[in-house]
């Protein structure tokens, strides 16, 4: 869908990396680019945006400044055509492995369980983002949970770091 992104927001930087790789399906923009603006909405619906598939592990696909510009211009509007577009003329994108969960972390004891609170991580690219969340089901290393900020109606899916700590990931 297209996001909205707020008009008097803080100028927009968009700086492509030469290369990215990939552990998931989809490829998003803050995978690609260093994002910088003020406004923590504007930065979060940036770096969250889809550009596609991914390439399969071991393959790369090419992406050019242009064809990303036209693209996040069509699905965020005007707002983003301004933007200060630099770096690398092209990004090379290789796909790679997800992570694996072994056997015995499966049998091993849940690092997060309902009802607790855990620390929830977003990195990416020239971002770092670190809230307190609740924990709405168990969860083992490598597992996918549902978790819910303290301020949100909505629950999202975050995938279990290690012992009260979870990492976001696409809805």
């Amino acid at each position: 869908g297209v996001c909205s992104l707020p008009a008097e927001a803080t100028p927009i930087r968009i700086v492509l990396l030469p290369q990215a790789s990939l552990t998931r399906p989809v490829a998003l923009l803050g995978d690609v680019a260093a994002l910088t603006t003020a406004d923590p909405a504007t930065l979060r619906r940036l770096m969250l945006l889809p550009l596609g598939s991914g390439p399969a592990p071991g393959q790369t696909l090419q992406l050019s400044t242009a064809t990303l510009q036209a693209w996040v211009r069509r699905q965020l509007g005007e707002r983003v055509a301004r933007a200060q577009w630099s770096g690398a003329a092209s990004v090379e994108i290789t796909g790679a492995a997800a992570l694996a969960v072994s056997r015995s972390t499966a049998d091993a004891e849940p690092l997060v369980k309902r009802g607790s609170f855990a620390r929830l991580v977003w990195n990416a690219p020239g971002l770092h983002v670190e809230t307190r969340v609740e924990v709405l089901q168990d969860g083992r290393a490598g597992q996918v949970v549902r978790v819910r900020a303290a301020d949100a109606a909505l629950s999202q899916r975050a995938r279990v770091s290690g012992p009260g700590r979870v990492e976001g990931v696409l809805p």
